[in-house]
């Protein structure tokens, strides 16, 4: 029987967070490339809710029924969304213009998020290769 803490939700909550920091890097990116371009308003991404939305979203996840005695699977109810860009007329200070000290603060923000959340993922990544190889 497979143990569920090396099997647990950690490492897809993980792969989706991981994904939401690389989708941001690029609108934070699209965003300091634009920082010239009159008339260009920032996009800001949804990122925060989006976050909060993985444990919903894998609530009702299970893994595979093999004896009847186990809790049935419910995958029917997981619809996995990607990030979606919302176009603003006004960024959160309420101007119209992009601020480049804003920006690489949010970008080195999210280089550290991205960083600690890799580390993580690494972590679980080892202690499944040590239980794989028995401890050796």
């Amino acid at each position: 029987m497979a143990s569920p803490i090396l099997f647990d939700s950690t490492i897809k909550i993980l792969e989706i967070a991981i994904d939401l920091r690389a989708k941001r890097h690029q609108q934070i990116g699209t965003n300091i490339a634009n920082l010239d371009t009159p008339g260009y308003k920032p996009q800001p991404l949804g990122f925060e809710e989006q976050l909060k939305r993985i444990p919903e979203l894998l609530e009702t996840a299970s893994l595979g029924v093999t004896q009847k005695r186990h809790f049935p699977i419910n995958e029917a109810n997981i619809s996995y969304t990607t990030a979606q860009v919302a176009s603003t007329s006004t960024w959160e200070d309420g101007s119209d213009s992009v601020s480049l000290e804003e920006e690489m603060t949010k970008l080195a923000e999210n280089n550290l998020m991205y960083n600690a959340l890799a580390k993580i993922l690494r972590g679980k990544f080892d202690k499944l290769r040590l239980a794989i190889r028995e401890g050796r």
